[in-house]
């Protein structure tokens, strides 16, 4: 199995029925009905960073609001209308966001439209942001780098990305995507600043050139 396939099912493995539900075909003709599947799905990746109050300041975070973010799904509409196809059967919007009050209120206004990998409390990686005192004791540090992991490889695997442009989150897992002409940032709380067309994707050399607190 080459580096390039085992990336790409460990993908598969993490969005299981999410983004491209696992098959194990059994003969040639489920194989071929597989990919036909594949290829007539459009994954769209939303990927939403709060501020650190997402983790250790909940009355904060009870004020959040879905309207400061609704730059994100309108740009994610006007993506999915412009790589719409006759072809198309499914189109997935994937939400990853630090926010559990977000994905909540998304899910609610999207519906069947949108899926989300977990509907747990975020954990920061850095778990003393949390307040917590013996991450590596209690396992909180281990469980909290899974799911990050976990989220930013489900996004590598999705076709088209709109990313928060202040996040080294999202750029990683766009990098790891490997594909070109396929990423559009946003940041929080702004209005749309000009439309998502189809040509006014991100250059990869340019969020190479931002910092990515990393």
């Amino acid at each position: 199995m080459t580096c390039s396939k085992q990336r790409r099912f460990v993908g598969w493995q993490l969005s299981e029925e999410h983004l491209i539900p696992l098959h194990y075909p059994d003969d040639e003709e489920t194989e071929k009905e597989a990919m036909l599947e594949a290829r007539n799905t459009i994954r769209l990746g939303i990927q939403i960073r709060g501020e650190d109050f997402v983790f250790n300041q909940p009355g904060k975070a009870e004020r959040l609001s879905l309207d400061d973010y609704m730059s994100y799904f309108q740009c994610t509409r006007e993506i999915e209308h412009h790589k719409r196809t006759p072809e198309t059967t499914k189109v997935v919007w994937y939400l990853v966001s630090d926010s559990l009050g977000l994905k909540e209120l998304a899910l609610e206004k999207f519906g069947q439209e949108l899926v989300v990998t977990s509907t747990e409390p975020s954990r920061h990686v850095l778990c003393a942001k949390d307040g917590l005192t013996d991450c590596n004791e209690s396992g909180e540090m281990a469980e909290s780098l899974a799911a990050a992991a976990t989220g930013m490889m489900g996004l590598a695997e999705t076709d088209y990305i709109i990313l928060t442009r202040q996040s080294g989150f999202g750029k990683v897992a766009a990098w790891l995507n490997m594909r070109w002409h396929n990423v559009w940032w946003l940041s929080p709380g702004e209005p749309q600043m000009h439309a998502c067309g189809a040509r006014s994707y991100v250059q990869l050399e340019d969020m190479a050139d931002k910092w990515s607190r990393l």
